[in-house]
Formats: C-alpha cells, structure tokens, sequence
C-alpha cells in the first residue's frame, strides 16, 4: 500500500487560509471600459467582528495602495463586501455607479491606479490585502484571458473562481457564479508539481468543500497514481466523509510512498452522482521523484565522426527497472542549460539507447532518438552531463584531446566503473569503429573480490515525516548471479526482519528497509545488524557481510 491512512481534518469555512475573516471575492482587471479608472478588487468581512480598514493596503505583487475612505468610513461590517475603485475612477465614465448596491462600503485608493500601473491584462498577477501591519490577509493570482468587461469571481467562501457571467461583473454584490443545490469540489492545496528524492515520502492535503446548498453524507474521496511506464501497477485508495454541510470543507491529510523513481500523476476524486458540476469533483497532482546517481550511465561516445558519420552518445541502464525518458537532459560545456531528449522513449534494463546527430543515421533503430539541437561536441576535451527530469545531475564523464580518435568511438570499459576515471575508458576496438547499441568492444568485467554492503541513511528516522524514512541497504557481489538472504537483526541477535530470502539477485542491488518488523509494526529505536548472506545453489553459504544501522525517531 502506496497510500497511507489519512486524517480527516474538518474546517467550518476554507479560503487561501482556511480560517480567514477578510476575503477577496471579485478581482476587475479587464474591464469593458478605460482601464486606468474602472478596475476594481472587491473583498468581504466573512467574520464575526467589524473590520477598521484604517492603514490597510492592497498590492499587485508590484505595487502596493493604501486603501482611503471615499465618504462612508473605514468600518466594515460582518457580512458586507467592500469595493476598492481605482483612484481616479471618479474622473471617468463611472459606470458601475448604477451597480453598486447602498450596503457595499466604497472605498478608494491613494493611487490613480491600482498596484503598479493597474492591473496586467496579459499576465497574472497576485492582489494580495494587507493588513495594518503589512501582514498579507488573503490573496488571489487571478488568471488571464475572461472576456473584457468579465471579472474573475471566488465561488461563494471556496478557493473556486470562476469568470463572471456579468458584463462589468457584480461591483460590491454577490457574486454571479451562485451556488448549485449539489455541487462539491476537490482540490490538492500542496505546492505544485513537488519533486522528491529516492525513497521520500510526500505529504498530502486534499481540501473537499461542499458549494452547494445542501448538506452531502456518505461522501467517498478515491486516490490512485499513475505512473509514466505503461505496465505500472495502479494504486488506490479512499477516505469515508460521513457529511458535510453547505459551506463546509474537510482537509483529508495522509501519505503517498512513490514506489521507484520518475513522473507520476496522483488522482483525487468525490464520485457524486447528484453532483451538477463533476467537472470539480477531480484533481491531478503531478510528482516528479528523483534519480539516483548513475542509474543511467554514458557508455560510448562519437565525438570525432569522419566523412558520412554523425556525432552521437550511447547511454546504458545498469538497473533493473525500465527508465522512461521523457524530459531527460544532457549538456556539454557549450550549453548553458541542458538538451532535452527522450519524448516517450524507454531504455529497458540491461538496455542501450543512442542519441545521435544525423537525423537518417540510426533511424531504424527502435532504442534511439535524433537529437535536432545537437551541441556539436569538441574532438579536444570536453565534458558530457546527463539530467534527469528533475535537473538532478545523474552522470559525468569528462575526456581530453589524446581521447578521440576520429572514426572510432570512445567505449566505457564497464558501466559499474567511474565515469571521471580516464582508466575506465578506452577507444574502440570493433572492426566498425564504434559498437552503438551492443556491448562495447573493450568490455572488462570488475568483479570485486568480496561482498560490498552500504546503508544509507544512516542512522534513519522512520518517522513518516517525509525526511531520512526509509534505510537503503545497498550492495555489489561478487558474482553475477546469486541467491540472496538478507536479514535485521537486534543487537541480542533476536531476528526482527527478513528483507531477502533465497531471491535470486544480480551482482548490485537495493533494497528499502521501512524500520517494520515482520508483522508491520514499528520496531523500537536503537542499534540494529543487517546481515547478508550469498548463496550458491551447489556449495551454500559461500560469502557473507553485516553491518550497524542506527534506527531513530524525533517523535
């Protein structure tokens, strides 16, 4: 399970903050007539006490106003909206005179405009309000492209807004975009697009708001994700909200564990039959996890082609995992930012996948991909980065000069080896010059000579606080192929967890330890020993390796 349980957090009223007293609720930034004197921000006392406007301000995230009296005081009564008119609205055509209501409370600014120069009709901007103290009370970044004369209008108190269905929109009044007899929406409220690393776990808020009028009961919230890689397994899960009341919200709080590296896009959905607006009962949140250091290497290169051949990179997968490459990057010391590459390809593991120059060269070939913005790579030194989606910084090799032979590639004598070590690389000895695709010629196997075993981090937290929560046990054999055991012991030898038993394995590998024992529950903090064994079908036991593992909790 991907998803962990949720709270379900209930709040009486959800804004931008969730207990706001003062609200933005209609940003004009495109009105029908001269823009210097008929845009306007209207807000509302959605409190219980009256609201001195006195030294208060709004701002366009450029430019900061006072907000003034323009003859009705500063007080704003609960329950009553306010409307902020541009300075100099008074000197133009006035036309929203005969559409403010007697019980709005007009104000004006201490500017002709408001923010800088009035607000963008071309670019969102955000109107913030202050308070007597520059604290910011509410905020909206309204979005272009309404139709003039067509304000931006928050959907009763909700973080909804809608295009007003009012030429010069509702100055002062209740909003046109009113509430339907069933409508409930659903929303992710965590940054966008958050990026995490290997084996980090991601926090969820997901705010469920009734707009509608009456009260909903028996709601069901349905979490899945959908990961890049069209065999990925989908998981689900759902939270019960026994009701909730018209104006009502509940943030559902809980936890998602990305299961391996990439992009991936989690799903929250209210199925509602009676719903009459299910267009809101759905929101997406795209996740991009980081990879690890060299879970793709560069493993030939044509740096210098002759006559008919085109520069091009291998890459190769010593994983175990098929990597998509969509928004997948690299760069050599002429490029200021890296090349994207890769638009729904993959590279299977134990696979290659060739980037190339010339648009005909490798055409055929289905592991591949014509790169058009190729940086011409030096047949002196040069150094070629690889990125992945994230812009983390997954491989480097740097050559010289005496490197490149022309018409000969340069080959990595093992995937495993360092990238920077210029012992690890040698020219080409096929008889073609180059081996794109294949295993290269020089190939040398670097076997160690006994188990290698790491953990990091170490110690850990396995605290579900979304930092240092998983322990990755690490380690290189010295066989190619194997059976594995491998076991967490305490420190009065008592066994607390089998993590591997008898699966066969290859010469590197990773596997996740979550602080559980074997029946799920969290094991106390302190000293524990994991220990690996490596098996051989015919001799047994034939190399072993423990190391210490310091587990922690900050709470």
């Amino acid at each position: 399970m991907r998803f962990f349980t949720g709270i379900i957090v209930f709040a009486g009223f959800a804004s931008s903050s969730l207990l706001a007293q003062i609200l933005i609720t209609e940003v004009m930034f495109d009105p029908a007539g001269t823009d210097y004197t008929q845009e306007f921000v209207e807000i509302y006392n959605a409190g219980n006490e009256i609201l001195d406007l006195s030294g208060w301000s709004v701002g366009d995230g450029e430019g900061t106003d006072s907000i003034l009296d323009s003859g009705s005081g500063l007080d704003l009564e609960p329950g009553r909206f306010g409307l902020i008119l541009d300075g100099d609205y008074s000197l133009g055509e006035r036309v929203y005179d005969s559409l403010i209501p007697d019980s709005a409370l007009v104000l004006t600014i201490d500017g002709t405009t408001l923010g800088s120069g009035g607000l963008s009709n071309s670019t969102s901007e955000t109107v913030s309000i202050f308070n007597l103290k520059g604290v910011v009370m509410d905020s909206y970044t309204y979005s272009i492209g309404n139709e003039t004369g067509h304000s931006d209008e928050r959907v009763g108190g909700s973080p909804v807004w809608k295009d007003s269905q009012d030429l010069y929109g509702t100055p002062g009044a209740p909003n046109s975009v009113s509430p339907k007899t069933w409508d409930v929406s659903v929303k992710f409220v965590q940054p966008a697009n958050p990026v995490l690393k290997p084996g980090e776990l991601l926090e969820l808020e997901i705010l469920v708001f009734n707009l509608g009028k009456q009260r909903c009961q028996n709601l069901q919230i349905e979490l899945c994700e959908s990961g890049e890689l069209q065999d990925s397994p989908v998981e689900r899960a759902a939270y019960q909200i026994p009701e909730l009341a018209s104006g009502d919200s509940v943030v559902i709080q809980g936890q998602w564990w990305p299961p391996a590296s990439g992009a991936y896009r989690l799903y929250a959905s209210l199925p509602f039959s009676m719903d009459q607006k299910p267009e809101n009962n759905i929101d997406s949140l795209d996740v991009q996890v980081r990879y690890i250091k060299g879970a793709l290497v560069i493993n030939e290169m044509m740096v210098a082609p002759v006559s008919g051949q085109g520069e091009w990179i291998e890459l190769y997968n010593p994983g175990t995992d098929t990597v998509c490459l969509t928004d997948w990057s690299f760069s050599d010391n002429s490029q200021d930012e890296g090349i994207v590459f890769g638009k729904d390809k993959m590279i299977p593991p134990d696979g290659y996948f060739i980037l190339y120059q010339n648009e005909m060269e490798f055409s055929e070939i289905e592991y591949a991909d014509y790169v058009k913005r190729w940086p011409n790579l030096n047949n002196g030194e040069d150094t070629i980065t690889l990125f992945d989606p994230t812009g983390f910084q997954i491989d480097v090799v740097c050559y010289e000069q005496s490197s490149s032979v022309p018409g000969y590639s340069m080959e990595r004598l093992n995937p495993l080896g360092l990238s920077s070590a210029s012992e690890n690389w040698r020219t080409s000895v096929a008889v073609a010059g180059s081996t794109p695709g294949q295993q290269n010629s020089v190939y040398c196997q670097i076997i160690p000579d006994q188990v290698l075993l790491s953990i990091e981090p170490n110690p850990f937290t396995p605290d579900d606080d979304g930092f240092e929560d998983r322990a990755v046990i690490s380690y290189q054999l010295p066989n190619q192929q194997a059976r594995l055991n491998l076991f967490v012991f305490d420190t009065a030898g008592r066994l607390v967890r089998h993590l591997r038993n008898g699966q066969e394995t290859g010469m590197v590998g990773q596997v996740v330890w979550d602080g559980c024992n074997d029946s799920g529950t969290a094991v106390n903090m302190g000293l524990y020993v994991v220990y690996l064994e490596v098996l051989d079908d015919r001799q047994g036991v034939v190399q072993s390796a423990k190391q210490c593992l310091a587990l922690a909790r900050t709470q």
